[in-house]
């Protein structure tokens, strides 16, 4: 499992003292990291700290107001700015805040190039709850984390096809999904990456855990939280097959969309059957032409030696019309939609 794992720098990192100190601490490890090794064009912003009345800056503070709510990025000034809430510095998990707040710079660089694939979360709220998308969505998830664990290709083709077969089932809902995917999936990708600059050790408990969120059907109902990690994990299961999955991100395809679509077995395995059907068909046609109008139900058929191909009914050894028996090779033309009744025979 992801073979590109390296060595970190900051093996082990503990914490104990200020909001200001913890702000210093932050910028110092922060500046360590190879963002463009994230993503090409990709570098850090301005981060804040902020508690319930005040605001941390690297070089000031100041009071808190009503632009600082929860997790996420803003403007100061004209300036984006990744913000983090932190409630008590004594009890920071440091390498947790710096993969939230990369996230978060992550936001702010996906809005500065021009990022439109951002979910409507009305959409979200309102997604479709049919329980067997969610079996297959369970199952889904399981092959993706299979991908990374055996860092098998064939695993993230098997996490395709079940897609695909929810995408039958709740249509234009998928893309929804696919957005929060795109947009939260690639900062939580960007936020770990750097974590695993910094911390080894905790890059795989994060991994791991995000890998239980794909295992656990409890998670499944709550389409926006699963996307972070199936969205993150498409991009280290593509990163770890040594998949280039780097793009512009003013591009409309979402992360699922850059995924390789390779032929496997089973659709060269059909495309085969298929060409040999069409092929029979086409060589009796080419030496039998008496067509005869026929209206009747098949009563007798050899089940091993008999195929379909649209309306149309190939039987090489015999067929049984009622009392009417002939030696084949004979081709029925059935009623559209029927599986018994012909409408004429050709011999």
């Amino acid at each position: 499992m992801f073979s590109f794992l390296v060595l970190a720098k900051h093996p082990a990192i503990c914490y104990n003292g200020s909001m200001n100190n913890l702000v210093k601490q932050l910028d110092e490890i922060i500046g360590t990291i190879d963002f463009a090794a994230i993503w090409p064009g990709f570098a850090p912003v301005g981060f804040a700290l902020y508690d319930d009345e005040t605001v941390y800056l690297c070089d000031k503070e100041m009071p808190r107001d009503a632009r600082f709510s929860g997790n996420t990025a803003i403007m100061l000034d004209d300036v984006p700015l990744a913000i983090w809430h932190v409630e008590n510095p004594e009890k920071a998990d440091i390498p947790r805040l710096v993969t939230g707040l990369v996230h978060e710079m992550f936001h702010a660089f996906q809005q500065e190039q021009g990022e439109t694939r951002w979910p409507d979360e009305f959409a979200l709220l309102t997604y479709p709850q049919d329980v067997d998308n969610f079996r297959l969505k369970l199952a889904e998830n399981h092959y993706l984390a299979k991908a990374i664990v055996d860092n098998s290709a064939i695993d993230l083709q098997q996490f395709i096809v079940l897609r695909e077969a929810r995408r039958r089932i709740i249509g234009d809902a998928m893309l929804q999904e696919q957005y929060a995917e795109t947009t939260e999936g690639m900062a939580e990708y960007a936020g770990l990456a750097a974590l695993l600059q910094i911390s080894r050790e905790q890059f795989m408990k994060e991994i791991q855990a995000h890998m239980e969120v794909l295992r656990n059907p409890r998670f499944l109902f709550d389409v926006r939280f699963v996307s972070y990690s199936v969205g993150c994990l498409i991009c280290f299961a593509l990163k770890s097959l040594d998949i280039n999955f780097d793009h512009d991100l003013s591009d409309k395809r979402t992360i699922y969309g850059l995924i390789p679509r390779e032929t496997n077995d089973v659709d060269k395995f059909f495309a085969d059957v298929q060409r040999s059907k069409q092929a029979k068909f086409d060589a009796f046609l080419a030496k039998h032409g008496e067509r005869v109008e026929h209206n009747a139900e098949i009563t007798g058929y050899d089940p091993w030696d008999w195929e379909k191909l649209g309306d149309r009914i190939l039987c090489p050894s015999f067929v049984e019309l009622g009392e009417l028996y002939i030696k084949g090779p004979v081709m029925l033309e059935m009623v559209a939609g029927s599986s018994r009744e012909i409408i004429a025979y050709i011999k």
